[in-house]
């Protein structure tokens, strides 16, 4: 067979379509079992165990499948879900989302307590409080910066 692929100059795609082959039978393993001998997979896909070995350390290199190798055991451990942890890109969007996130809800809590603390029935209603002396016990430290008024506007709000 290989001198006739030669010949029609397709060795190279041969050997690209069994390495996807490979590559796939491997991935159906990994969606199989949890763990799996080295030698088992060897055999299965009929060839040496360092060169399984060396298979799957690519694969796992490439983000092809999420596995671990412990050589002591000559298993391979394979994981049911990538952790996305495991890839810097994902990771370093991931963290920027979450920094966006936090930055809107500021933005936003920062603008309803300005809002809030303008708004004049509240100011009404403070301003009654503190004729009815009914202020928030002295030992709580609730002090935020916003303006002054978070001790007054936590009273009401109780």
């Amino acid at each position: 067979m290989t001198p006739f692929l030669e010949k029609q100059h397709n060795l190279g795609l041969a050997k690209q379509a069994l390495e996807h082959i490979r590559q796939r039978n491997i991935a159906k393993f990994q969606s199989t079992f949890v763990s799996l001998k080295m030698s088992t997979l060897a055999n299965h896909l009929k060839l040496p165990v360092s060169e399984v070995e060396n298979r799957l350390r690519r694969m796992i290199m490439a983000g092809d499948i999420s596995a671990q190798i412990c050589k002591t055991d000559d298993v391979v451990w394979f994981k049911k879900e990538s952790n996305e942890l495991d890839n810097p890109a994902v990771t370093i969007e991931s963290l920027k989302s979450c920094l966006d996130t936090c930055i809107e809800s500021y933005q936003k809590t920062k603008g309803l307590d300005t809002a809030s603390s303008l708004d004049p029935k509240l100011l009404a209603r403070m301003s009654e409080s503190e004729s009815r002396k009914d202020a928030m016990p002295t030992s709580s430290n609730w002090d935020f910066p916003a303006h002054g008024k978070s001790k007054k506007i936590l009273s009401i709000l109780e």
